[in-house]
């Protein structure tokens, strides 16, 4: 598989920077667009990000977002694994190509673990109020390029991914989450709730 490089919508996380980056990747880790980065607006105790009013798990840490990226929270770590984040992408209506073609490019991302059969991403398709929504998760050797058209990748072992492709009246929203197995996998349950109960501002 290859490690989402070129013109990859989906490329690294940085975990040191506390969030994305990527190989020619809107959903990486840089600003994507310059602009001042800030933290999620609030309204009524939900996060405001584009049309969307999100319950934010309690614990995730705001943090400033600009540019493509539109919201970003860290997950503590759990089980003495490091913290894991949320970057949430908007990339105008058109978005980043179809929902099939996104999924595709973050399942390329992991790699089969020491030789291991691959684990089969897992993914959903529903509806949430009035949006379509598709989610996925995906384990293994995450590989994935530092920056944009950079030779040099990201090589992390035994890490997961949950993602969600909300689909608004705006153009989809794009919610990644990753970091080290443990961590991901106890955010799991508190990742489904953020879009299981997402909804439209009116």
């Amino acid at each position: 598989m290859s490690g989402g490089g070129g013109d990859d919508p989906h490329a690294g996380m940085d975990m040191s920077g506390g969030g994305a980056s990527g190989g020619g990747d809107p959903h990486a880790g840089m600003s994507m667009g310059g602009g001042e980065k800030t933290p999620v607006q609030m309204d009524g105790g939900k996060a405001v990000v584009g049309p969307l009013l999100l319950a934010v798990p309690k614990g995730w840490t705001n943090q400033p977002a600009g540019g493509m990226r539109k919201a970003q929270w860290e997950i503590p770590g759990a089980k003495g694994a490091a913290a894991a984040s949320l970057v949430v992408f908007y990339f105008g209506s058109g978005g980043a190509g179809g929902v099939e073609e996104n999924l595709a490019r973050w399942h390329d991302q992991f790699q089969p673990e020491g030789g291991a059969t691959a684990v089969a991403p897992k993914t959903e398709k529903r509806t949430v109020g009035s949006m379509a929504v598709t989610t996925t998760e995906v384990e293994g050797r995450y590989v994935a390029s530092m920056s944009p058209g950079s030779s040099e990748k990201n090589d992390e072992a035994g890490w997961m991914l949950l993602g969600a492709i909300l689909e608004t009246p705006m153009g989809p929203y794009y919610f990644k989450l990753t970091g080290p197995k443990a961590t991901v996998g106890a955010a799991r349950k508190d990742f489904r709730a953020l879009i299981d109960t997402a909804q439209l501002k009116k």
